[in-house]
């Protein structure tokens, strides 16, 4: 900035930025159909900064939830090799950003079915 008198002041430099709209960009499949044996996986994706992710399950179909305690519970998605536990469990993951504000992702249903070839070695 210049005066008057053309003496030029020069003011502090300064930090501008704009908040990044925190939003789950992704929902996990609403339903898995797996056999015994199969590899299913679970994913959501979000947008934000410094996004934790915490994958629930429920068994009493969504009554009470409970917190995947294992490291991949805290990923963005997880893979597990299905059998029969979990036949109609319901997932979800909870995704908190760097303010704690937090995001619940819509629910997906696993179905099991035997494979006719494990059962028949059974």
């Amino acid at each position: 900035m210049t005066d008057i008198n053309g003496d030029v002041l020069t003011s502090e430099s300064c930090l501008i930025s704009y908040p990044v709209s925190f939003a789950i960009t992704a929902q996990p499949e609403s339903k898995i159909e797996a056999e015994d044996g199969d590899t299913i996986t679970l994913k959501v994706e979000a947008s934000g900064s410094g996004l934790t992710y915490q994958w629930q399950y429920s068994v009493d179909g969504g009554k009470n939830w409970n917190n995947m305690s294992s490291a991949m519970g805290k990923k963005n998605s997880f893979s597990t090799i299905m059998n029969s536990i979990f036949n109609g469990r319901l997932y979800r993951c909870i995704v908190t950003d760097a303010s704690g504000e937090t995001l619940i992702s819509e629910t997906c249903k696993i179905g099991y079915s035997v494979n006719a070839e494990n059962a028949l070695a059974s």
